[in-house]
């Protein structure tokens, strides 16, 4: 979810974990956020998760709205543009403090996360596998020239 900040050009995606309130309905309580300039605000849709951790991948997608766009009422997706220029970034948000640690990848094409788990490495280290198609830039269609 993105909130706008009055007055400034920033925004922020908030994360919620939902539990069980004193009457047994479930009430949001905020675990994290993430603050961003609107200048480089992306679509963020999916997410990998963990018994420990949430993983919020932020790949380069954004949304170009044109008159055209609207006006034609194209299809969605021809919004979207791939920010070719800007690095990837991965958000790890801890499921039990809220603790956000950040890291900032290559340009990646990313499609939907299929599968994250934790595992510990042979020196009894905390690893985390995520399974995600992505591909770098340039296109893997050598036949299809970058815009």
């Amino acid at each position: 979810v993105a909130f706008m900040e009055p007055l400034m050009l920033r925004v922020e995606y908030v994360f919620y974990k939902y539990e069980a309130g004193k009457s047994g309905m479930m009430q949001p309580k905020k675990l994290a956020s993430i603050p961003v300039s609107m200048r480089d605000m992306r679509i963020v849709h999916q997410f990998g998760i963990t018994e420990n951790f949430l993983y919020v991948p932020r790949f380069n997608y954004k949304i170009s709205f044109s008159f055209d766009l609207l006006e034609n009422m194209s299809h969605f997706c021809k919004a979207l543009v791939f920010e070719k220029n800007h690095p990837t970034y991965m958000d790890i948000i801890s499921l039990k403090t809220g603790e956000i640690h950040q890291f900032e990848l290559a340009p990646l094409r990313g499609v939907h996360i299929m599968n994250t788990f934790e595992r510990t490495n042979s020196k009894g280290e905390l690893e985390v596998v995520m399974d995600v198609p992505i591909t770098h830039f340039p296109s893997w269609r050598p036949d299809i020239p970058e815009p």
